[in-house]
């Protein structure tokens, strides 16, 4: 898949997104080497001067329900199948739908992290 240059048309980047979800990738840059655990770390200590709500929300996101499950994912390999995989524990295990958003914001906020150091 073709990466488009930044500065690209919309369309460019568009179809790159295309191509990534088609592929089953999360449109997050797919060359990231470090597995999903330690990526966390450092978006944890990234947070450690947002407001202790916000961190301990992260934490309890991460720790109880999105690291268990993808933790040892490297993020380049991180699927769309991985991603539903987190929400479908959540949804089976009686999670209201408020912590569900909540699970699924984290795990955005994560990828973008990601993204943004790559």
């Amino acid at each position: 898949m073709a990466r488009a240059k930044p500065g690209a048309p919309a369309e460019a980047r568009g179809a790159e997104i295309r191509d990534t979800l088609a592929a089953g990738l999360i449109p997050a840059r797919a060359t990231h080497r470090l597995a999903l655990l330690d990526l966390a770390k450092a978006f944890i200590e990234h947070h450690a001067s947002s407001p202790t709500g916000t961190r301990n929300t992260y934490r309890t996101r991460l720790n109880a329900d999105i690291l268990p499950e993808i933790g040892a994912v490297p993020v380049r390999n991180l699927r769309l199948a991985d991603y539903v995989r987190v929400l479908d524990r959540a949804v089976a295990a009686g999670k209201s739908p408020n912590t569900i958003h909540s699970i699924a914001t984290v795990l955005n906020a994560l990828i973008t992290f990601g993204e943004e150091r790559d």
